[in-house]
């Protein structure tokens, strides 16, 4: 089971309980609604009363998942060692209906599909028309973007040049006006709207690890200035 607590901004905490084991949460832009997935299911939460409007079940292991205000949720597969068309790919469903986009498949710069590729973290932007991404495959950690379009689609994917710095730095974290992207070795990423400029590395921050052994958690820039607040139990 899942224990889905909510605090409010007038201080109420509100608390629902789930059937299945949750994988991943988002919550909206809005604040009005958040998604979690499950092993093969995604449920929709209605945050102002607590309560789970909408459950629909999926054909595979959900990884990862954001939910935008159009009631578009996106996901991706958990891993698989498996060589198929979809391994590598992001999903979207309809919250409202249910219905289950065809996979968006996840390609290398040249089109050609590699063995063993993943999805595994995937971040929506605030302006919600485009999503970050870390990809997995035999030669290690790739960002990548997903352009969106209406009613839950993908109308691009676009790769930022490839570099070694974040090979096996896997965790993403959104900065607050959506200008900076934090890895998990915290390496910093400049975000722009035009793709030739976008996902940029900008620099590292300080006392950092160049892997996650010593992981962040969990990391969001505080104000416009992007001081970022940092949880990682295992840092001293």
């Amino acid at each position: 089971a899942t224990r889905l607590l909510t605090l409010h901004s007038n201080g109420v905490l509100k608390d629902l309980i789930l059937s299945e084991e949750g994988t991943s949460i988002s919550i909206a832009p809005d604040g009005k609604t958040a998604v979690v997935a499950n092993r093969s299911s995604i449920s929709l939460i209605d945050l102002n009363s607590q309560v789970e409007t909408a459950k629909w079940f999926v054909p595979f292991s959900i990884s990862d998942v954001v939910l935008g205000n159009d009631n578009f949720a996106y996901m991706n597969k958990g891993r698989s060692n498996l060589v198929s068309s979809s391994q590598g790919a992001l999903y979207s469903i309809n919250m409202s209906t249910g219905a289950l986009s065809a996979p968006v498949d996840i390609n290398d710069v040249n089109g050609n599909m590699y063995e063993n590729i993943n999805i595994i973290r995937i971040k929506l932007h605030s302006s919600e028309n485009r999503i970050y991404a870390k990809q997995s495959s035999d030669d290690g950690l790739r960002r990548v973007r997903y352009d969106l379009g209406i009613n839950g689609s993908v109308t691009g994917i676009s790769y930022p040049p490839d570099g070694n710095e974040d090979r096996f730095c896997s965790r993403i974290f959104l900065g607050f006006n959506g200008k900076r992207l934090m890895n998990g070795c915290g390496l910093i990423y400049d975000l722009t709207e035009n793709t030739s400029t976008d996902y940029m590395f900008l620099n590292r921050l300080e006392n950092f690890p160049n892997t996650e052994t010593s992981p962040v958690f969990t990391a969001t820039a505080l104000d416009a200035s992007e001081s970022w607040m940092i949880y990682s139990p295992q840092r001293r």
